[in-house]
């Protein structure tokens, strides 16, 4: 003889699973927290912020930066490699010529090509200078 197994009725949870769900909002709550505070208080404290008040060093070519997106999620922030700088009339650099690397994913196959983007220095961060 078998013996069949007894499942709960749909809808009814354990303690138990209602712990868990409830544990795993929580978690996801917390990084999301963390990811903020990150953005907000970290990286903006990498991009050092000297205005009028005392010279920096301008961004050079081969320089590496990460590209500031309020628009896309988390981790998918891009890296990029300065290819070209335009300084203004003062002399500081205003905008970066960047080579990016764009991935997509088509027909089950992964394809990158380079692609160039300007972008206003208050946009990036440089996490590697140049030598």
């Amino acid at each position: 003889m078998k013996s069949s197994v007894i499942l709960p009725p749909p809808g009814r949870f354990c303690a138990e699973d209602l712990y868990l769900s409830k544990r795993w909002r929580r978690v996801q709550f917390l990084a999301n927290e963390f990811w903020q505070r990150w953005k907000r208080e970290y990286l903006l404290n990498l991009q050092q912020r000297q205005k009028w008040q005392r010279q920096s060093r301008n961004s050079q070519i081969n320089d590496i930066v990460i590209l500031q997106d309020d628009n896309s999620p988390r981790n998918e922030w891009k890296l990029g490699k300065v290819v070209e700088v335009q300084p203004s009339t003062d002399g500081m650099v205003r905008k970066l010529k960047l080579l990016v690397s764009d991935t997509t994913f088509e027909k089950g196959k992964l394809h990158t090509r380079a692609t160039h983007l300007e972008r206003p220095i208050h946009k990036v961060v440089t996490l590697i200078e140049a030598n």
